[in-house]
């Protein structure tokens, strides 16, 4: 389980990259 959050985390922090470098 706590691998899965981990996992969530990382891709929400890269979403959030994303998201902004595209702005």
């Amino acid at each position: 389980m706590l691998h899965i959050t981990t996992n969530y985390k990382t891709f929400r922090s890269f979403f959030f990259v994303t998201s902004a470098n595209r702005y």
